[in-house]
């Protein structure tokens, strides 16, 4: 349950972050999902074992799918953004600066 309400965490205090204009339905799911619980968890604290589901479940694939996809669109703004605000050559060297302190870099080594 730690894990859960740190997801719930950030997303209540990430929430102006979001592009959309109101709370995306699988993070609503998660919510709760979260808030479902704790009354089991109180329950459970209070001796009452007879209790062992939230009210609200979440689908964890469109979660991850969710994610997934708005993490692939802010990347692609993001490189949007950067590529339009570097010249090329500048590009081309970072990439090539990038490659090679991973090349020099023990954490890419195989054994």
């Amino acid at each position: 349950m730690p894990l859960n309400e740190q997801t719930v965490d950030v997303i209540t205090n990430n929430a102006e972050l979001l592009e959309e204009t109101q709370m995306p339905q699988p993070l609503l799911d998660v919510c709760a999902h979260v808030a479902g619980y704790r009354p089991v968890l109180w329950s459970w604290a209070n001796g009452d074992t007879t209790r062992h589901s939230s009210t609200s479940n979440f689908n964890g694939r469109q979660l991850a799918e969710y994610a997934l996809t708005r993490f692939e669109t802010l990347k692609a703004e993001q490189r949007r953004l950067i590529g339009a605000s570097l010249p090329r050559r500048e590009d081309e060297e970072r990439v090539r600066a990038t490659r090679r302190a991973a090349s020099s870099s023990s954490v890419y080594e195989t054994e």
